[in-house]
């Protein structure tokens, strides 16, 4: 196997263990034991967790800035149809993969240090891009335009989060219909802020 190829093997993996655990509770061990190869090798790619973590999270970041990149999220003739249009790609991305939302909460409970971090690396640009792009609509982006924003991701993120209890709650709704109802409350919720 190539060195690439095992890097991103052990990257998978550990998305999982940090998605499923706290970063305490990760155990490098077990990371390479699902990578199928031996802690050695795991550490000529990685010196340490807080490396192989670190690595993870900025990952995810950048999946999410690739996300962004694509300037059809934001269709729409009015701020509240390309917040709408976003939200609705935004939905799509995070659920596709779950321990993204479950890796940016655990960022938050277990990493405060981590979380200023992202705040001012990721978080801050991607609230920037995604305003400029609502104010491509001829909208003037007010502090309470921002806030929507800020809050319904916090909001989704939450949500993927915590989507297989949701499926659990809700017995014999299958996914989409779930994540479809869901879809509905942003909806309603960013209408409603945006009408303050």
């Amino acid at each position: 196997m190539k060195d690439n190829q095992t890097k991103q093997i052990i990257l998978n993996k550990a998305q999982k263990h940090f998605a499923l655990y706290n970063y305490s509770a990760v155990s490098l061990v077990h990371i390479a034991k699902d990578s199928g190869i031996a802690k050695s090798t795991l550490f000529h790619h990685f010196r340490s967790k807080e490396e192989l973590y670190t690595d993870v999270v900025d990952n995810i970041f950048l999946q999410l800035k690739d996300f962004l990149r694509d300037k059809s999220y934001f269709s729409g003739k009015n701020a509240q149809e390309r917040i709408l249009s976003f939200f609705n790609s935004f939905l799509v991305w995070l659920s596709q993969d779950p321990d993204r939302a479950k890796i940016i909460i655990r960022i938050q409970l277990d990493h405060p240090e981590h979380s200023r971090r992202l705040s001012k690396k990721y978080w801050g640009p991607i609230l920037k891009f995604i305003d400029l792009n609502v104010r491509e609509s001829n909208h003037t982006a007010s502090k309470n335009t921002r806030l929507v924003i800020l809050d319904v991701l916090n909001s989704m993120i939450h949500f993927v989060f915590s989507l297989d209890t949701h499926l659990f709650l809700f017995k014999g709704k299958s996914r989409s219909e779930v994540l479809q109802t869901y879809e509905q409350q942003v909806h309603d919720s960013v209408k409603h802020m945006l009408s303050l």
